[in-house]
C-alpha cells in the first residue's frame, strides 16, 4: 500500500454503501456497550458513577474523560479495525506527520482564541498568577483534561464513525451531518444559546475540513484541545455556559452580547464565524502542496 493510499482513506471506493452502513451500527452498538463497561469500571475502581468522577476535581474528571475515551471511542475503532482487517490510518489515527499537524493546530487555537478575548475585553494579569504553588500544578492538569477530551470529542465525532457516514454519503453530506450531530451535543450544556450551538457546528464542519486535507484527526484533536485551554484555564472566560472561575489571565467582556457571546462564552460570538474563515485559510495553508482526501460520491 502505498503512503497516499494509507493517510487518504477518502479515496478508497466502497463498493457497497451498506457495508459502511454496517459498520458504523456496529460502531454505535459497540460504543454503548463501552460505555456500560467503563461506568462498571468507574462504579468498581472508584466507588461512583462517571457523573460523580466529574465532580471530583481535576484529577476525578481527568480520570473519567479517559473511560470515556476507552468506552466510546478506543474500544469501538479498535474491534472494528480488527474485524474488518483495515490499518489504524483508516480510523483517522494516521501518524505521518502529525507532530506537525498537531503543533499547527495548537497555534491556530491559541492564536484565534487569544485575538477573540482581545477583541470582547482587554486580558489582565489574574491574581492567580501570584500563586504558584497552586495555580500551576492545576494549569498542568488542566492542558491535561482538555488533551483528552478532545481525543474523546474529535474521535468520537470525526474517527472511525465518521469515515464510515463519509463513505456511506460522500465527504460533504457526512460533514453536514456530522457537524449537525456536533452541534446538537451542545445543547444540554447549562446556560448554552442557540448562536453557541451554531457556532458549534459551524467549528464542527472547519474540523471535519481539516481531517479531509490532512488525512488524519491531529491538527483537529490539537486545536479542540487549545481552543478550550485558553478560553478557560489561560483567559478565564465562560466555556459553551459553565463559568470556570479564574485563568492566568484575567478578561472582563465588554460589549453587546452578540460581540462577547455573553453569559454563555466566546464560543457564542459573532466573532466565531470569522475565527472560522481565519481557520479554513490556516488549514488550506499548512496542506498547500500535499495530496488531501478525495471522496467518491
Amino acid at each position: 500500500m502505498s503512503t497516499g493510499d494509507e493517510i487518504h482513506f477518502f479515496r478508497i471506493r466502497v463498493r457497497r454503501q451498506g457495508v459502511a452502513v454496517r459498520n458504523l451500527v456496529l460502531y454505535l452498538l459497540i460504543a454503548f456497550a463501552g460505555g456500560i463497561m467503563v461506568s462498571s469500571i468507574s462504579r468498581f475502581l472508584f466507588h461512583g458513577s462517571l457523573l460523580a468522577l466529574a465532580h471530583r476535581g481535576l484529577s476525578g474528571q481527568i480520570m473519567r474523560a479517559l473511560l470515556l475515551l476507552l468506552g466510546f471511542v478506543a474500544l469501538p475503532t479498535v474491534v472494528l479495525l480488527k474485524l474488518n482487517r483495515e490499518p489504524y490510518t483508516y480510523s483517522g489515527w494516521n501518524t505521518d506527520g502529525w507532530p506537525i499537524y498537531a503543533v499547527h493546530g495548537f497555534l491556530s487555537g491559541a492564536l484565534l482564541m487569544g485575538g477573540i478575548a482581545i477583541i470582547i475585553g482587554p486580558p489582565q494579569i489574574s491574581h492567580m498568577v501570584h500563586q504558584p504553588a497552586t495555580v500551576w500544578p492545576d494549569i498542568v492538569l488542566s492542558l491535561l483534561l482538555w488533551g483528552i477530551l478532545a481525543l474523546g470529542e474529535e474521535g468520537l465525532n470525526r474517527g472511525y464513525a465518521f469515515v464510515q457516514l463519509a463513505r456511506a454519503l460522500s465527504f460533504w453530506p457526512a460533514t453536514l451531518l456530522g457537524s449537525a450531530v456536533f452541534a446538537a451535543e451542545h445543547l444540554p450544556n447549562p446556560g448554552e444559546s442557540l448562536m453557541g450551538v451554531i457556532n458549534a457546528g459551524l467549528l464542527g464542519s472547519v474540523l471535519s475540513y481539516a481531517l479531509y486535507r490532512t488525512g488524519s484527526l491531529w491538527f483537529s484533536v490539537s486545536f479542540h484541545a487549545s481552543w478550550n485551554f485558553f478560553q478557560t484555564s489561560v483567559f478565564g472566560l465562560a466555556n459553551s455556559g459553565s463559568a470556570t472561575g479564574t485563568g492566568l489571565l484575567h478578561v472582563i467582556p465588554t460589549g453587546p452580547r452578540w460581540l462577547t457571546g455573553g453569559s454563555t462564552g466566546p464560543e457564542a460570538s459573532v466573532l466565531v464565524i470569522p475565527a472560522c474563515l481565519i481557520l479554513t485559510g490556516l488549514i488550506r495553508g499548512i496542506t498547500a502542496g500535499r495530496p488531501h482526501g478525495q471522496m467518491d460520491t
